[in-house]
């Protein structure tokens, strides 16, 4: 796969390979938005998306062949509040379980991060993507999509917990945290790096 200026070029190289006790310190001295735990995730989905970059650049053209995700119809990105919008079929997943839509999903945001709406429709196979300023543009979409696709029919992606899912559980739980169950998650910043550091 091209390498495109959003890759791990523009990535933090200090947060590439961070341990818990790393992640904890950093959300404990440095700013961020958010509540504490989705600071923490943050900052482990920038791990997580550099360990995809590598998965997908290791798929060769050949393994791609009888992969087809095919563009229905491209309105690129105008402005700052315009966003772009791409439809795409994928022949060979018409009527799959909504499963695989979902873990397609999860994994094209982790890849490409800047969505504003990701929909499908698996009886006509189709992907409808709405997102901001992704370098490479509709075909980098369209390449990753087609990488991610072959991942998961081939089983080299879990598809056994999505993180869609996870994330309207998240919504009703930790988005909605009382003050008390703040101080109580801030409390594990300053307890866990002891007991790693007495562990040893």
């Amino acid at each position: 796969m091209n390498t495109h200026p959003d890759s791990t070029a523009q990535t933090d190289p200090r947060r590439s390979y961070l341990t818990f006790q790393d992640i904890l310190e950093t959300v404990s001295h440095e700013p961020g938005q958010g509540h504490l735990l989705e600071q923490i995730e943050k900052i482990v989905r920038v791990q997580q998306r550099e360990r995809l970059y590598v998965i997908l650049s290791q798929i060769s053209e050949d393994q791609l062949l009888p992969v087809q995700v095919l563009l229905e119809r491209d309105f690129p990105q105008r402005g700052k509040c315009n966003s772009a919008y791409n439809r795409f079929r994928i022949p060979s997943w018409k009527r799959y379980d909504d499963i695989y839509w979902q873990s397609l999903i999860d994994y094209t945001i982790l890849a490409l991060r800047t969505f504003k709406e990701i929909d499908f429709c698996a009886s006509r196979g189709k992907l409808v993507l709405q997102y901001f300023d992704i370098p490479g543009g509709t075909l980098r979409v369209q390449d990753v999509i087609r990488r991610l696709v072959w991942l998961i029919d081939n089983g080299h992606l879990s598809v056994d917990f999505t993180r869609s899912r996870w994330m309207e559980s998240w919504r009703h739980t930790v988005a909605s945290m009382s003050r008390e169950e703040i101080f109580t998650a801030a409390s594990i910043v300053e307890v866990v790096p002891k007991l790693l550091l007495s562990g040893e």
